[in-house]
């Protein structure tokens, strides 16, 4: 297998990683078959969280139920720092509650307590961090030292992203064998790049926390070719949990006559409790959003099905897909190419590939 150009001796295992804005995953490939492997509290993803306190460092669960208690100290969404400076990021700084600066080098950095004192540390060392706990899942999982990683990226990542996830994952003891983009991670998943596939040009729309984007491959021969691309950092999964809390909320102010949009606590309740039942809604037709105390001690459940939580977020996400569509395929040698876009909420946790096989 080549890393970098150069021929290298693989020993398995080697684990493919995927580092989400909100939440990240490993997995192998054992018996031939790919396996996602759970982190210590059973969970196949781990969020992508880091916490800082005065004796130790926190990563994932641990650190995400931290964040109410120790907001200014706790990173979130440091994908975003990656090869980006402090003014390329104002927009995400606004939003963040832990101080964002400059380090040594003039990379964007987190500032935080730690260990009684000021320190700084730049996205590689904050995805480093996530990448380290990842590991430490695989082994214990495979039961073997792990070297050798392939790594996801946004088709929208530039070289110099891409080189600083590689260089995330290369200070933990990783050797990165590839960096591909989750476009073409999702057309393998799906088999496109077998040798009898034949040949085709797919659109692959995805959408993470903060990000929706859509790419278009070309299949020839079993290999994969990104010919357009197109994203949009202002919707995501945030957007689509917004909307379905603020109609549970709207429900519970027809109903009682309050709004609990007055209290930021009551707020937190439904959203925790809507995040619940959208991802429940991946195994189940409908659910029961239940809220204890959601404001003023009043408790509240109403049902909410998957059709209902299509017609809410479908105008959205379809406004979304359509034009990044138009934009993704205007580089590429089609001429007005039919294509139906249908949102699918079954597929929205914690975020959604849908591939289409264009004339």
């Amino acid at each position: 297998m080549s890393a970098g150009g150069k021929k290298v001796l693989v020993q398995a295992p080697v684990v493919g990683i995927d580092l989400g804005l909100k939440a990240s995953r490993v997995a192998v490939q054992r018996n031939d078959n790919i396996e996602v492997i759970a982190n210590p509290d059973g969970n196949h993803s781990t969020p992508s969280v880091i916490s800082f306190n005065d004796a130790e460092i926190l990563v994932g669960d641990v650190a995400l139920a931290s964040a109410a208690t120790n907001p200014t100290n706790t990173v979130v969404e440091c994908k975003r720092m990656l090869g980006a400076t402090a003014a390329e990021l104002d927009s995400d700084i606004k939003r963040w509650k832990f101080a964002v600066g400059t380090s040594k080098e003039g990379k964007s950095a987190a500032k935080v307590q730690y260990k009684n004192a000021s320190t700084t540390f730049t996205g590689e060392q904050l995805c480093g961090h996530i990448i380290a706990n990842l590991k430490a899942s695989a082994e214990a999982y495979v039961h073997d030292n792990v070297k050798f990683c392939v790594l996801t990226a946004p088709a929208f990542f530039t070289d110099k992203q891409r080189a600083a996830l590689a260089d995330a994952a290369s200070s933990v003891g990783l050797q990165v064998l590839r960096v591909i983009s989750d476009p073409v991670a999702a057309a393998i998943a799906y088999g496109l790049d077998k040798e009898d596939q034949e040949d085709a040009t797919v659109a692959v729309f995805s959408m993470g926390a903060r990000t929706c984007e859509v790419a278009v491959l070309q299949t020839r021969g079993g290999l994969l070719n990104q010919i357009g691309a197109a994203s949009d950092h202002s919707i995501g999964g945030d957007v689509v949990m917004e909307i379905i809390t603020n109609w549970c909320m709207d429900e519970f102010k027809k109903k009682h006559k309050m709004d609990p949009r007055e209290s930021k606590k009551s707020v937190e309740r439904f959203k925790k409790a809507c995040d619940l039942a959208k991802k429940q809604l991946s195994q189940a037709p409908q659910v029961r959003i239940e809220v204890e105390s959601a404001h003023e001690g009043v408790d509240f459940s109403v049902m909410l099905s998957a059709l209902k939580m299509n017609d809410l977020i479908s105008p959205v996400l379809r406004g979304a897909c359509v034009c990044h569509a138009t934009r993704g395929f205007r580089p590429c040698p089609l001429h007005s190419p039919p294509f139906h876009i249908q949102c699918c909420a079954q597929c929205l946790c914690p975020w959604f590939y849908i591939m289409y096989m264009l004339a």
